[in-house]
């Protein structure tokens, strides 16, 4: 009888825990459906590539150029051009400034 009155405290501690964790899911899955849609289109020049982020069918990045290089240079290929515009848009989904960095290239191993 001793164990049941222990062990009911704790039982609704974790019921309540388990409750508080079904509202958080759901929360965070309503929030992520309410996120504007973004897509990455890249862009094709002459000399290389480039791309735009696209925000609710209106551009909010237009990247003609490698970011954080010095000199102005494209992109060598489509794959590099995208995989750093799918970088800005996860750094843009974690509230971060969509800024990348020399090491962001290196990472991705982008030719500059």
């Amino acid at each position: 009888m001793q164990m049941t009155k222990k062990a009911l405290p704790l039982l609704a501690g974790l019921l309540m825990l388990i409750a508080a964790s079904i509202i958080l899911i759901r929360k965070n899955q309503q929030a992520a459906s309410d996120l504007l849609p973004v897509d990455v289109h890249t862009l094709r020049f002459s000399n290389g590539w480039g791309y735009d982020i696209i925000i609710d069918k209106k551009i909010y990045v237009h990247q003609d150029c490698i970011p954080a290089v010095a000199s102005y240079k494209r992109f060598v290929s489509e794959e590099q051009a995208l995989a750093t515009g799918q970088l800005v848009v996860a750094k843009m989904r974690q509230a971060h400034k969509p800024a990348v960095t020399i090491h962001d290239l290196d990472s991705l191993h982008i030719t500059y």
